[in-house]
Parts: C-alpha cells; structure tokens; sequence
C-alpha cells in the first residue's frame, strides 16, 4: 500500500506542476503519513503576494481515503497579512453527498476534493501571508485524509 501511495503522489505531482499556469501563484500540500490530522494540529502555508492588483482565488483540496467515515468537514481558515492583520472564515468540505456517494474525482481507493473557499479575494499589501488551517469540528482524530492543500490563483476575468 505505501509503494501504491507513493507513485501515486508522484503522479499527482507531475499532473499538478503540469497543470500550473503563471496565474497559479501557490500550491502546496501538507501531507498526513499516519492517516489522520489531530484536532489539535494545525497546518500553515506562507504565500508570497508581490501583486495587490489583481483578486485572487483561494481554494482548499483535500486527499482522502474511500474508507474516510465523514459526510463533511468544517475548516477554520485564518489568513494573518505581512502587517499582523487577520481575516477569518469558516468551510465546510462536504466529503458524501446526500445519498452517501463520495464526492470529487475518485482512482481507486483515494479520493480528491478542489473547493473553492473564496473567489475574487484581495489582498491589501504585498509581502508574506500565513494561511493557518485549523479543524474546526468536533473529532479529535480526522481519520483517512492523505493531504491537504492550498491553492492561491489570479482570478480568471472574462472580458
């Protein structure tokens, strides 16, 4: 099984940087070896903003096992800006969807999830941004997750 989940991140990895265009300006994932991410634990991302121009989309993607026993799972996003200013919101990732199905794209046992928490975000200077995950439900072990992920793009603009 750990042989099968390596090459499997190495081939979700070369997709990834093969997919990435110059609007992409972060993409990261934390990985979970033991399968499970502690309540308690939280997960940090440091994005470099050179450009306030443009908004942003901010998108969380989450890997998982078939076996993950959750219907959904709510997220605590804390963005802390290079001067100390925070924003917070709340996400939830609906994992099944009202009939029981998993959701998102799905090869074999591992399951992927690509939400998009915010659209049209802007940032309000330039510098280092921590973008801190926490769990925000009420499970102290989150059993099944491979990886979690952030992702900051340019907003596409349709003219």
């Amino acid at each position: 099984m750990t042989k099968k989940l390596f090459f499997l991140n190495i081939a979700f990895l070369a997709l990834a940087l093969a997919s990435c265009s110059n609007k992409t300006i972060f993409n990261e994932r934390h990985e979970f070896p033991s399968l499970k991410w502690n309540h308690f634990d939280p997960v940090a991302f440091s994005v470099e903003v050179t450009d306030m121009e443009p908004p942003y989309d901010i998108s969380l993607n989450m890997r998982h096992i078939t076996q993950m026993p959750y219907e959904s799972m709510p997220v605590l996003i804390i963005v802390k800006s290079p001067s100390g200013s925070i924003r917070t919101f709340l996400h939830t990732f609906k994992i099944k969807g009202k009939d029981g199905k998993l959701l998102g794209d799905g090869m074999g046992d591992i399951w992927d999830l690509d939400d998009r928490v915010k659209k049209q975000f802007f940032f309000n200077e330039t510098g280092k941004y921590v973008f801190t995950i926490k769990d925000a439900g009420s499970n102290y072990d989150n059993i099944g997750i491979m990886t979690l992920g952030l992702k900051v793009e340019k907003t596409k603009i349709n003219k």
